[in-house]
C-alpha cells in the first residue's frame, strides 16, 4: 500500500510537538513557517531564493529542515556553506538536537567539512611525541592528548573547545599542530582525508564559503555537490569571493620560509651537503631582506597611498619608468634567489625528515606564487582582468606583492551560478541599503536584492525562477536601549592624522565602557562585548582598559585566539568577562544573560585606500567612462556623469558595510525578551550631508528601536 509522504510543515509540527516540554522549548514563529515553505519550494522546484531573515527567525534550523526534506524526497545531495566555523558547529548541533531523530531522516548523513589547516598534522603530533619521549610524565600526557585528538577526528576547533583541560600545559598553541597550507604526504593528512571522504559519502555537507569558491576555481577538486546549494550569511559571500580571488605574498613570508628551512636543516643529523643547505638558506634570507628594503626605500617612500600599480587590467605602468623597472628588477632578483635555493634543496632532499619536507613544500608554494605573479604582472599579454600591485604597510615594513581581481561576477556566473539546479541565499541582512520594504503577505515583505545579484553575477541567470522576500521581525526590540554619542571625537582627519583620530576615539570609548562596567552608568548586567573594525583599534582598547583598571577580565581575539575560544570563555563567566572581537559582527549567538551590553567604538566603514576597494572603484569608474564616451558626452557633461555614477558605485560597496553593521546590532537581541544596552560611539552617524551613507544607519536605528538616548 502506497504511503503518502508528509509535507515539510507536517514534519515541522512534529518537531515542535516533540520539544514542547524541553527546558527551552522550541518556539514556533509564523515567519519561520513561511521561510521553510519558501526554502523547500526553491529546492524542490529548482529555483533561486534570496531571503532576508531577521535575528530570531531561526534560519539555521529552516535551512537544515529544508535540506533534509529535499534529500528524503529526491535523494539529491545538498551543500550548505557558511562563512564561520562556529556557525558550522552550531548547525550540526541543531540538526542533531531537532532533526536527526525524525523517523524519515534517520538514514540521512550530515557532516561538517572545513579547510585543511583546521585539521591536525600527523607530522606535528609525531614531533610532539619525540620532543617529550624521555620524560615519562610528559610522554603519558602526549599519549592521552593524541587519543583526545583522535576522538575529535583531528578537528582542532573541537580539540580547543570540547575539553580544553585535556590539552597539556606544554602545548601552548594547539594551532601549532595544524596541517600546512600546502599539500603534504597522505599519511600526514590523515584527518583531513578522513573528513573529505566522509563529505563525499554524506547527504548533507555543512562547509564554508571558501571551500565552495575553491571548487569553483579548481573544478577537479570534485569534493562538494553544488547542484543544490545553500549559502548562509550571503552578505559575507561577496567579500569572501573577492578575498579568495585576491592573491598576496609578503616578503616577510618569503624571509620566514628561508629562516624555517635553515633551522629545520640545522636540526637534521649530519649528511653530505648539510652545511651547504644551512649556509645557502642563511644567505637567501639576507638577500630577501635586502630586496624588501630596496622596495621600501625606492618605491614605498614615494607612494602616498601605500600602493604601487604594476599593471591595471592589462595596462602596464611603464610610463612610471624608473620606478616600474626597479620593481621588475627586484621581483626578478627575488625569484632568482629562490630558484637557486630550490636547486640546492632538491639536490639533498633524500636526507630530509618530514618536518623539513613540510617546510620545503611551503617554500615551493611561495616560489610558484612569485613566478605566476611575475609571468602575468610584467607581461602585457598576460592576465587582463586583474590589478597587480606592490602594497606597503603604514610602517613600510616588509612589502607585499598582490594580485587583485576587481570584478568577480563573470567568474562566479560561468563556474557556479550557470550550473546550479537550485540555490538559497539567506542572511539577516541581504537587501539593498536603500531597499523599500513593502508588504507582500502578513510576514513577507518585498525587497530589492540588486547589489548581491549584480556583484556576484547571479543576475545573469535568466532561465530560472526567483523567490525574493524579507521576513518581518519576529519579535520587538523594545527592551533594548541604544546610547548614541554625538560629541565623541570624529574618526576623520580634521587637522590630525587618522592614527591620532583612531586613538582619540578609542580612548573616549574606553572611558565610557569603564564607566558602565565599574560605575554602573548605565549598569552592565550580564556579558559585555566590544565590536571593533580593526586590530589596531583592539590593541589600543586593550591597553586603555588595562590602564583604566576595568573590573572585568578582558578576553580579546588575536591571531592565536579564535572567536570561538573567546565566546566559550565569555559563556563560562559572562558577568565577569568583557569580550573584544574584530570578527564577531556575525555568527555568534549569545542570548539572555550571556550578552546584555554591546559597545561599538566605530561602525564598519570600507577603507577607500584598501586595494580591493580602490580597484573595484577604478574599474567601475572606467566602465562608466566608457558608457559616457559611447553616449557622446564631453567636457562638463562627461565629468558630471562619471563622477555621479562612480559615487553611486561606491555607495553600492558601502551596502556591504551597512549589512555588517546590522549584523553587529543583531548580536544582542537574539531571542524574545532579550534586553540590554547598545552603545555606539561613532559620531559620523549624525552626518546627514548628501554624500554620506551614515544617514542610512541612523534611519535604521530610529526605525528599529524605541529607546534611543543621546549622551553628552
Amino acid at each position: 500500500m502506497h504511503t503518502k509522504k508528509p509535507s515539510v510543515i507536517d514534519i515541522y509540527n512534529k518537531i515542535i510537538e516533540a520539544h514542547k516540554d524541553d527546558r527551552h522549548p522550541f518556539v514556533p514563529r509564523p515567519q519561520q513557517i513561511d521561510m521553510i515553505t519558501d526554502c523547500y519550494s526553491a529546492l524542490r522546484h529548482g529555483k533561486v531564493a534570496l531571503l532576508e531573515a531577521r535575528t530570531g527567525t531561526g534560519k539555521s534550523f529552516v535551512l537544515l529542515l529544508a535540506a533534509a526534506m529535499h534529500n528524503y524526497v529526491s535523494g539529491e545531495r545538498v551543500t550548505i556553506a557558511t562563512p564561520q566555523k562556529n556557525l558550522q558547529r552550531q548547525m550540526l548541533d541543531e540538526y542533531t538536537t531537532y532533526i536527526k531523530n525524525i523517523e524519515y531522516f534517520k538514514n540521512i548523513s550530515v557532516v561538517v567539512l572545513k579547510g585543511r589547516t583546521n585539521y591536525a598534522s600527523i607530522v606535528e603530533l609525531d614531533r610532539l611525541t619525540e620532543q617529550h619521549e624521555e620524560d615519562d610524565e610528559k610522554a603519558a600526557a602526549v599519549t592521552a592528548f593524541r587519543a583526545y585528538v583522535e576522538s575529535c577526528g583531528g578537528d582542532l576547533d573541537i580539540v580547543e573547545t570540547e575539553h580544553p583541560e585535556l590539552i597539556p600545559e606544554f602545548v601552548t598553541d594547539v594551532r601549532d599542530m595544524a596541517l600546512p597550507f600546502s599539500n603534504s604526504t597522505e599519511a600526514n593528512e590523515k584527518y583531513y582525508n578522513d573528513a573529505k571522504q566522509a563529505a563525499r559519502e554524506a547527504d548533507i555537507i555543512i562547509t564554508n564559503h571558501h571551500l565552495v569558491l575553491s571548487q569553483v576555481t579548481y573544478p577537479n577538486m570534485d569534493l562538494l555537490p553544488l547542484d543544490n546549494l545553500i549559502i548562509d550569511e550571503g552578505h559575507d559571500f561577496i567579500n569572501n569571493a573577492y578575498s579568495f580571488m585576491r592573491k598576496t605574498i609578503a616578503y616577510r613570508t618569503v624571509r620566514l620560509s628561508f629562516d624555517r628551512l635553515q633551522k629545520a636543516a640545522q636540526g637534521l643529523p649530519s649528511f653530505p651537503g648539510k652545511k651547504t643547505v644551512v649556509t645557502e638558506m642563511g644567505t637567501g634570507k639576507q638577500i630577501i631582506e635586502m630586496m624588501s628594503t630596496a622596495l621600501t626605500n625606492d618605491i614605498g617612500r614615494k607612494t602616498q597611498s601605500g600602493i604601487f600599480y604594476i599593471k591595471e587590467c592589462g595596462s602596464l605602468s611603464t610610463a612610471r619608468g624608473e620606478l616600474y623597472n626597479k620593481v621588475k628588477d627586484v621581483v626578478k632578483n627575488t625569484i632568482r634567489t629562490i630558484d637557486a635555493a630550490a636547486k640546492t634543496l632538491e639536490r639533498y632532499k633524500k636526507h630530509y625528515d618530514d618536518a623539513m619536507m613540510n617546510e620545503y613544500a611551503k617554500f615551493k608554494d611561495n616560489r610558484d606564487i612569485l613566478k605566476s605573479f611575475e609571468s602575468a604582472a610584467f607581461n602585457e599579454n598576460g592576465d587582463k582582468d586583474s590589478y597587480y600591485l606592490v602594497l606597503f604597510s603604514k610602517e613600510l615594513a616588509y612589502p607585499s606583492l598582490a594580485k587583485v581581481v576587481p570584478e568577480i561576477s563573470w567568474h562566479l556566473y560561468r563556474f557556479l551560478w550557470k550550473n546550479i539546479r537550485s540555490l538559497i541565499v539567506t542572511s539577516g541582512t541581504l537587501a539593498d541599503i536603500s531597499s523599500a520594504y513593502t508588504k507582500k503577505t502578513t510576514n513577507r515583505l518585498n525587497a530589492s536584492f540588486n547589489h548581491f545579484k549584480y556583484e556576484t553575477g547571479l543576475g545573469r541567470r535568466k532561465d530560472i525562477g526567483y523567490i525574493e522576500y524579507a521576513y518581518t521581525k519576529p519579535f520587538s526590540w523594545d527592551k533594548v536601549n541604544v546610547y548614541l554619542y554625538p560629541s565623541a571625537p570624529p574618526f576623520k582627519a580634521n587637522g590630525i592624522s587618522l592614527t591620532e583620530a583612531r586613538k582619540n576615539l578609542v580612548d573616549y570609548a574606553s572611558a565610557r565602557i569603564v564607566k558602565s562596567v565599574n560605575d554602573d552608568k548605565p549598569p552592565v548586567i550580564g556579558g559585555a562585548l566590544v565590536l571593533l573594525t580593526a586590530y589596531e583599534d583592539l590593541s589600543l582598547l586593550a591597553d586603555q582598559l588595562e590602564l583604566l583598571d576595568i573590573d572585568r577580565r578582558l578576553v580579546a581575539q588575536s591571531p592565536s585566539v579564535s572567536v570561538e575560544v573567546c565566546v566559550t570563555k565569555l559563556r563560562q563567566r559572562p558577568k565577569k568577562t568583557i569580550l573584544a572581537l574584530v570578527g564577531g559582527w556575525q555568527g555568534i549567538d549569545l542570548p539572555g544573560k550571556f550578552l546584555t551590553d554591546l559597545f561599538m567604538p566605530r561602525v564598519p566603514h570600507t577603507n577607500p585606500d584598501d586595494p580591493q576597494t580602490t580597484t573595484r572603484t577604478l574599474l567601475l569608474r572606467r566602465n562608466y567612462a566608457n558608457v559616457a564616451s559611447k553616449r557622446g558626452y564631453t567636457g562638463g557633461e562627461y565629468n558630471k556623469y562619471v563622477a555621479k555614477s562612480s559615487g553611486n558605485a561606491y555607495f553600492g560597496i558601502r551596502t556591504e558595510d551597512f549589512w555588517r553593521f546590522r549584523q553587529g546590532v543583531g548580536r544582542l537581541a537574539r531571542k524574545e525578551g532579550d534586553s540590554g544596552n547598545i552603545h555606539i560611539f561613532d559620531s559620523r552617524l549624525f552626518d546627514d550631508s548628501p554624500n554620506s551613507t551614515h544617514s542610512e544607519y541612523m534611519k535604521f536605528i530610529k526605525k528599529e528601536f524605541e529607546n534611543i538616548v543621546l549622551v553628552d
